[in-house]
């Protein structure tokens, strides 16, 4: 006899299954992957083709400088041989990067404004007219054009070399006109001397600052060459030059 108030039993619910798990590759660590080592090389491959092409274009640069210097030091010491005895007739280094040129004058033209000793001033005017005028001449004489004939001089380097000549010749011109005109006053009578001596005065500092910029050219040639030793006023001796910067 069936039982009242049962019913059948009911299945059990199926459970859903969860997502099936997937696989996840393990990356691979940054300095083993092909690409880096690849992009590694090619800069390192540039860097070492940089360095490379850096040394021999030092190199090659240091290589022209080391011969201009060698051309310019030529240059210079063939001037220098050339002008170095005509200025050694005509006064002396006036330390440290000076040039004294006939200081005997300058004494003979104060005796003369002073009437004193007439005779001998104009006797050592005359000499240093004579004097003048053949150093002059020989400065004059250089052949500059040939000395920088050189293509790879460099162009200031010509400039001081021509310009150091020009300006030494007319320097010694001047002095020679100044030295005619103290001989000129001394033989004067005291009405015409002290226009005379205002005259060869005025002449005289003219040359005074026209040799000395012909000679401060001569000097910068020689630095630029490497070759200029300025005298040390206290001993007597060439002064170190600079290596470094100087600004």
């Amino acid at each position: 006899m069936a039982i009242k108030g049962k019913s059948k039993s009911r299945g059990a619910k199926g459970v859903t299954r969860g997502p099936k798990p997937a696989y996840v590759p393990v990356k691979t660590p940054l300095f083993r992957r092909r690409w880096v080592w690849i992009a590694a090389g090619t800069v390192l491959g540039v860097a070492a083709i940089a360095g490379i092409w850096y040394g021999f274009a030092k190199q090659a640069r240091e290589d022209r400088e080391r011969e201009t210097q060698q051309r310019l030091a030529a240059a210079i010491a063939d001037y220098r041989g050339a002008i170095e005895p005509v200025l050694a007739t005509v006064g002396q280094p006036l330390p440290p990067t000076g040039f004294q040129v006939f200081p005997s004058l300058a004494d003979a033209l104060d005796s003369v404004e002073k009437g004193r000793r007439l005779e001998d001033s104009e006797t050592m005017a005359g000499n240093v007219s004579e004097a003048a005028t053949g150093a002059a001449a020989a400065t004059d004489g250089i052949d500059v054009s040939a000395i920088v004939a050189d293509e790879e001089l460099e162009r200031l380097f010509v400039v001081y070399l021509f310009s150091s000549q020009r300006g030494i010749v007319e320097g010694l011109k001047l002095y020679e006109e100044a030295a005619s005109l103290v001989s000129l006053a001394a033989a004067a009578d005291d009405g015409e001397r002290d226009d005379l001596v205002t005259a060869a005065r005025g002449v005289l500092e003219l040359a005074e600052r026209v040799f000395a910029r012909g000679y401060a050219d001569y000097v910068e040639a020689q630095a630029m060459a490497g070759a200029f030793e300025p005298i040390d006023p206290g001993a007597g001796l060439p002064l170190p030059i600079p290596t470094g910067p100087t600004g």
